[in-house]
């Protein structure tokens, strides 16, 4: 998230029409969304960092926001292709977030 345009880099963000920005702040929301029921006050002490202008504390609490959403819930593994395709293990985190190795 650079600030390149003077505008905090949220709100540099939402203003983009890219599929790579929606995706950022669909993370970013989901991230909130299934945070907060678990610790409201972390997550509102690291939003206070986002909002804030430090940028090694906005990045550090982006870093860990996301992150730390990524383990929320247990990963379900998918092991072995069950079509012909070189895809061995799937990782679904959840909702649509998954990845092949």
């Amino acid at each position: 998230m650079a600030e390149a345009d003077g505008q905090h880099p949220l709100q540099s963000l939402w203003q983009r029409k890219d599929g790579p920005a929606a995706n950022q702040l669909f993370l970013f929301g989901a991230s909130l969304a299934g945070l907060i029921p678990i610790d409201r006050g972390w997550v509102e002490r690291h939003v206070d960092k986002i909002k804030g202008s430090e940028v090694n504390e906005r990045r550090g609490s982006m870093f860990e926001l996301l992150g730390v959403n990524l383990f929320r819930k247990p990963p379900k593994l998918f092991v072995g292709p069950k079509r012909k395709c070189r895809t061995l293990v799937r990782v679904c985190f959840y909702g649509p977030i998954v990845s092949s190795l």
